[in-house]
């Protein structure tokens, strides 16, 4: 009983706070730091933070990139758009993985931060609306659709680039662009 409270408890908190978040974005009171972010590291924390909310059945795990990736940006909202990215991919996927990484890409100075799943996919023709408002591939599931609309609204604020595919039924792979470099 006192663990269904809790996971109702931080549930509702997450909805309140993805609200006031979306709301702070749209009136434009949304401030963003640059600081120099350690991919790796940021990782790293963002599946820690996850950890205890994998359901059985599911591994969750970090796919190692290039060692010393760098970018500058917020790290705060760079943890916000992985810990949406995770937190969905964990509640789509029942059996499976979901696998979080980096790619590098020094020939273009970019690096790819993605979250990989073996969940559920999202259907073609429903694919172009996946980061609007609202929306929702499960109209039953939880949340109320406003986590990639934040995503988005915090790549634009970075100048990040969203990347997305899927099929369905295999899962999803989203992630995000940011110009980066390797630590000196």
């Amino acid at each position: 009983m006192g663990e269904h409270i809790r996971k109702g408890t931080d549930t509702l908190t997450e909805l309140l706070t993805d609200v006031l978040q979306f709301t702070r974005l749209e009136s434009g009171r949304v401030q963003t730091s640059s600081e120099t972010v350690d991919v790796a590291q940021l990782v790293q924390e963002s599946v820690e933070q996850h950890r205890k909310n994998v359901p059985e059945g599911v591994q969750l795990a970090v796919k190692e990139g290039t060692p010393g990736v760098i970018v500058m940006a917020d790290k705060v909202r760079m943890g916000e758009i992985l810990h949406q990215y995770i937190n969905n991919a964990l509640r789509h996927t029942k059996q499976g993985s979901v696998d979080v990484g980096w790619d590098y890409q020094p020939e273009n100075g970019e690096v790819l931060i993605h979250v990989k799943d073996t969940g559920c996919g999202i259907a073609a023709e429903k694919q172009p609306k996946v980061f609007s408002l609202f929306w929702k591939e499960d109209e039953f599931a939880p949340g109320i659709g406003i986590g990639l609309t934040l995503v988005k609204k915090y790549a634009e604020l970075m100048g990040g680039k969203l990347f997305f595919s899927s099929r369905y039924g295999e899962g999803c792979d989203f992630g995000v662009l940011f110009p980066a470099r390797l630590r000196s």
